[in-house]
């Protein structure tokens, strides 16, 4: 993984466009070469980051929940999190034209879930899956799971007429400074299939009280506990540690009352 990392920057280095495809949790074994060998040279390496979240059967040390803690902290580095494989098909034709390291993770079962965007693929730019009219509930999903999850609480929640903003986190860095300038005086729920130290979660919550327009906003992050997460079904682990459908549907429902 070290290697492999030095070579793509090498290639970079040369005038070469290389990719690179890695499971999320072996990523982690080249961690320094990334931050050096990549990002501090500003070399235009795509790194294609499967298995990222709760890869289930694979087993604990293949968990790759980490990611974008790990990544976030990296200047220079571009994330981005497509919400289905049409998306992750648009950011791989995108990557074609960056010049700078880029970061694209998804989950090992992708599918095609979502209609296409309307707007193309852009550093910093997030979509909307639904708007909602005069409610102050903004729901910001990292990721094809956690927007499913998002969209079905919604569908639920819909019928009780209860409405709220669905955003697509498309990009965890560089975060949308327009969407977050909305979100400004809102209740603001993440989702995201990370862990919750150094995730989106905490990055888009630090933003938002670094602004401080508005001291009546409110940030709920939902991700996975600080524990290690064993091998099992996805579904039931991401119940069991913490990115569960009822309970986020429980507190956005509260936030009606």
């Amino acid at each position: 993984e070290e290697n492999a990392s030095v070579l793509c920057a090498a290639m970079a280095s040369a005038g070469l466009k290389p990719y690179y495809a890695i499971y999320s949790t072996f990523l982690q074994r080249a961690f320094d070469e990334i931050i050096h060998d990549v990002c501090a040279q500003d070399m235009p390496v795509t790194f294609c980051v499967d298995r990222a979240g709760i890869s289930g059967a694979d087993g604990e040390t293949h968990q790759g929940v980490f990611d974008l803690s790990y990544l976030s902290l990296i200047p220079g580095l571009t994330i981005a999190v497509p919400k289905d494989t049409e998306e992750f098909k648009e950011m791989l034709r995108f990557s074609a034209n960056f010049a700078h390291p880029l970061a694209i993770r998804y989950p090992r079962s992708g599918r095609i879930v979502f209609p296409s965007a309307k707007a193309p693929v852009e550093p910093g730019k997030w979509e909307y899956l639904h708007r909602a009219e005069n409610s102050e509930v903004t729901v910001l999903a990292t990721g094809e799971r956690c927007l499913v999850v998002a969209m079905k609480i919604l569908k639920r929640l819909h019928e009780k007429g209860m409405d709220f903003d669905v955003v697509n986190v498309r990009f965890v860095k560089p975060l949308d400074e327009e969407v977050l300038q909305r979100c400004a005086g809102r209740r603001v729920v993440t989702i995201e299939d990370n862990v919750l130290l150094g995730g989106v979660g905490q990055m888009i919550s630090a933003e938002l009280a670094r602004r401080r327009e508005n001291e009546d906003f409110s940030v709920k992050n939902f991700a996975y506990r600080d524990e290690f997460i064993p091998q099992g079904n996805v579904g039931d682990l991401q119940r069991e540690y913490g990115v569960d459908c009822s309970e986020i549907e429980e507190y956005i429902a509260g936030l009606f009352r």
